[in-house]
């Protein structure tokens, strides 16, 4: 008995511990799917689109931003994985509209916005990367495919 309430102090305690590079990360949920031969990381990016598309900013401009927030979570992750390659998928939920019997939103899928493809050293060697994106610079060691139309969580 007193093993489990140590536990769960040590949990609690744990629990309100504010991680230094948590401000710093984007919202969403990010989920690992595969980790061999490559990790595959899944990021639901929709509060994010949600947040660019209020402020009129889902344009390259938004585009150029998701970009550096998944590099910002590879990043981060990346430093869990004992892997080479690493792939980071952003999807976005798509909403119809709100439900007028449930007066909640109806989801009407999931979309794909781009993929990043890159490996741990380049990530681990990427200081300029953000500044080189924000410019419209091409960067070795990534690869990025962004789907065909622009995301739209609406």
């Amino acid at each position: 008995m007193r093993l489990i309430a140590w536990v769960t102090s040590v949990a609690f305690i744990l629990a309100l511990i504010h991680p230094a590079f948590a401000d710093e990360l984007p919202k969403g949920n990010v989920l690992l799917t595969q980790v061999m031969p490559q990790a595959v990381l899944v990021w639901d990016a929709s509060s994010t689109i949600e947040d660019l598309a209020a402020g009129g900013q889902l344009t390259d401009d938004g585009l150029k931003t998701l970009e550096v927030d998944g590099i910002n979570i590879l990043a981060d992750r990346v430093q869990q994985l004992r892997v080479r390659d690493v792939e980071l998928v952003i999807l976005c939920t798509r909403i119809l509209s709100v439900s007028p019997t449930y007066g909640a939103p109806v989801f009407s899928g999931v979309e794909h916005v781009m993929s990043i493809k890159t490996t741990r050293d380049a990530l681990q060697a990427s200081s300029d990367w953000t500044k080189r994106i924000s410019a419209g610079t091409p960067v070795k060691g990534l690869e990025v495919s962004i789907s065909d139309k622009p995301p739209s969580p609406f």
